[in-house]
């Protein structure tokens, strides 16, 4: 955008701190150049705008690793998620495989280890309260071995945290699960 134009972004979806940059992710119609997503950012003490990143599809949940280097965001209706580089700001986008006993689910929610692991909390999005799933992604995007991929629930999944080495998720009441097995625990 030209200096002292607004920027006008439609669908504003999550956003977190991190080393005093204010990232956003928005999805829908918004400014020449930054269609249909953008992960956007900002100055996290005046707010001023400092870049928006063009994602590929409408950008929902977004995490962050602990050096502020890399940002996983998903694309709910798409099945897939971004890979971002915060440093040299590319982008790759990811379609797993998101099929579990023959339906298809989309991510939502995402959370990042301190190794660089992240976590994507699935669900169908159908009415009847199905389950709901979790699934650990390595650094580079790929299912993590050895991790189950159990239920976390029926119903719409919750927001993720990471708390004291597990995950935190759900979908009406609170699930830890083991980030090395996936074993799930109701709190």
């Amino acid at each position: 955008p030209e200096a002292g134009q607004p920027i006008l972004m439609n669908g504003f979806y999550q956003m977190t701190e991190h080393g005093g940059t204010l990232y956003a992710t928005f999805g829908g119609a918004s400014a020449p150049g930054v269609t249909p997503g953008a992960l956007v950012m900002l100055d996290a003490d005046t707010l001023a705008f400092k870049q928006a990143m063009p994602l590929p599809f409408a950008a929902h949940a977004i995490a962050i690793d602990r050096l502020g280097r890399k940002a996983v965001v998903t694309h709910t209706h798409q099945s897939a998620f971004s890979l971002v580089d915060l440093e040299k700001h590319p982008s790759t986008c990811r379609k797993p495989d998101s099929t579990i006993h023959g339906d298809t689910y989309r991510g939502r929610y995402v959370q990042m280890d301190e190794m660089g692991n992240f976590y994507i909390n699935y669900n169908t999005f159908a009415p009847g309260k199905p389950p709901s799933y979790l699934m650990k992604y390595t650094p580079e995007g790929e299912h993590a071995p050895g991790f189950a991929v159990q239920s976390i629930g029926n119903g719409l999944v919750i927001p993720l945290a990471y708390l004291d080495g597990r995950v935190l998720t759900g979908t009406h009441g609170v699930t830890a699960v083991d980030p090395k097995t996936g074993a799930t625990t109701p709190l």
